[in-house]
């Protein structure tokens, strides 16, 4: 019974977070995204991704650090206030090339194959 109950609040502890959804701030960090790379990259928030899919060729690394710093750190330190983690990025196809995302031991942006978690 006890372990019943364990993973019914699991369960909705974590359908709670996953669907609190972009903040207002997430929005408006995809807004300057847009701004800055809307002639090369399409943006889209899909749960705990920010997706970014280059309109011609294949996204590089390069631009996929600088959209990651763009729009989750702060001062070079994440910010806490988005439920979004990983940047993967696509080519002009919509394949799956990369993902970028924060490695909190060393402190900095790295990349992996792996498209979801």
């Amino acid at each position: 019974m006890r372990s019943s109950i364990a993973i019914v609040i699991m369960v909705s502890l974590m359908s709670a977070c996953a669907g609190a959804g972009p903040t207002s701030e997430d929005e408006a960090r995809k807004q300057q995204l847009v701004s800055e790379f809307g002639s090369r990259y399409t943006f889209e928030f899909d749960d705990i991704y920010l997706r970014a899919k280059s309109k011609s060729g294949t996204p590089t690394k390069v631009d996929a650090e600088r959209i990651f710093s763009a729009f989750w750190l702060n001062d070079g330190k994440p910010r806490a206030t988005s439920s979004l983690v990983y940047a993967n990025m696509y080519d002009a196809r919509g394949k799956f090339v990369f993902q970028a995302l924060w490695e909190p031991k060393e402190q900095r942006i790295v990349f992996s194959l792996t498209e979801h978690y």
